[in-house]
């Protein structure tokens, strides 16, 4: 896990946009992955952690898949990312979650 970590740490320096746009997709595949991802982020800046706020708000707003399953339940990518988006939250209060509520209030407000 600690080596895991450091790669992460080290890959995020210079391509942050890229590396953390890869772990909310891994994150919006995969459940069972969120708190190892959590844990690799631990020793990030706080430009990291905005950075994947921002990655996972991308992920929820993206539309080219549907957000319901074939017998109408929501899709399970859709559940996987709104849990690791709430765990994300939860373990770092300190990451800015306005535009997270702003875009799923536009997203009520349009009926979607």
């Amino acid at each position: 896990m600690k080596q895991l970590a450091k790669q992460i740490k080290k890959m995020s320096c210079g391509n942050a946009l890229i590396t953390f746009s890869l772990m909310a997709n891994d994150a919006k595949n995969y459940e069972n992955m969120h708190e190892a991802q959590l844990l690799a982020i631990a020793g990030c800046g706080e430009l990291s952690f905005d950075i994947v706020a921002f990655s996972c708000l991308s992920k929820l707003a993206d539309t080219t898949d549907s957000h319901f399953d074939v017998e109408g339940n929501y899709a399970k990518w859709l559940q996987n990312i709104t849990e690791f988006a709430g765990n994300f939250f939860k373990r770092y209060p300190n990451v800015e979650i306005t535009p997270l509520f702003t875009y799923l209030c536009h997203m009520i407000r349009d009926e979607e």
